[in-house]
């Protein structure tokens, strides 16, 4: 029933849409050329992860022979008074 009352509105003409032939929406494929700008895209951040990660590992480290040449300086400095 509620089927049918949809059906007998006034003002909707529902035999003017055509849903059956809807064009289909083009999917880039692997031999897009945008695709590959997106795979180059992706390899070039992940090199540049990398990088920033290497540079982070040596970053700590600097940090961690500041910080044991901090506390091997402030011992010697302690003991001497």
């Amino acid at each position: 029933m509620g089927a049918s009352v949809v059906a007998q509105r006034p003002g909707i003409d529902f035999g003017s849409l055509n849903i059956n032939n809807v064009p289909p929406v083009p999917i880039p494929g692997i031999s897009s050329g945008r695709e590959a700008q997106y795979a180059r895209r992706v390899r070039e951040l992940e090199d540049e992860l990398r990088a920033v990660r290497v540079e982070n590992e040596r970053h700590v480290s600097f940090l961690l022979l500041l910080f044991v040449l901090y506390i091997v300086l402030t011992d010697l400095t302690v003991h001497r008074r």
